[in-house]
């Protein structure tokens, strides 16, 4: 979800046939809700077909294992392992947590041009194509120019503010 609704770094499907996570980690003998995250992923890592695209997304879904399915903080697993929120990204970089996270995809380059992008595919109602990149272009010019600290609320102007935006269509 980091990967591709905020980094626009979506990656591939999984290969066909490939075995459910769960039964891996626990071979199908535990509730899968009371493993050790951590451990199934390394597990999970290992295998050539998966490694892959595991390291490059794993490690953004480990920092925030704090927070359970519905996002309420919690401290260790349900069978008492303690949850670390350490994570080392594949160029290195290492974090901690949700703060961690943060600080991590706010700095990323891809950041503000996946959000500038998600924004005006939803403000235009339609994927983008490719006439639509000469007024991104121009929106994130406006928005991340130099001596401007960048904010959501520029960026929305700078996008409502395009050609694309003001002449779009409706449709059905």
């Amino acid at each position: 979800m980091i990967a591709g609704n905020l980094l626009c770094a979506e990656p591939p499907p999984p290969p066909p046939n490939i075995s459910k996570l769960e039964s891996e980690a626990t071979d199908g003998a535990a509730d899968p809700t009371t493993f050790n995250v951590r451990k199934m992923l390394e597990r999970h890592r290992t295998r050539a077909d998966c490694a892959a695209c595991h390291s490059l997304v794993d490690s953004y879904g480990l920092a925030l294992e704090r927070y359970d399915g519905v996002g309420l903080s919690r401290s260790s697993y349900s069978d008492g392992s303690a949850i670390d929120v350490a994570v080392t990204l594949p160029d290195g970089r290492s974090f901690q947590g949700l703060d961690g996270l943060a600080d991590v995809v706010s700095s990323d380059p891809r950041f503000g041009a996946c959000l500038a992008r998600k924004l005006l595919t939803y403000g235009l109602g339609r994927t983008l194509t490719s006439s639509d990149e000469p007024h991104l272009a121009r929106a994130l010019g406006a928005w991340l120019s130099p001596g401007k600290t960048p904010s959501i609320r520029r960026l929305i102007q700078a996008l409502v503010a395009t050609e694309a935006f003001r002449y779009r269509r409706g449709g059905k």
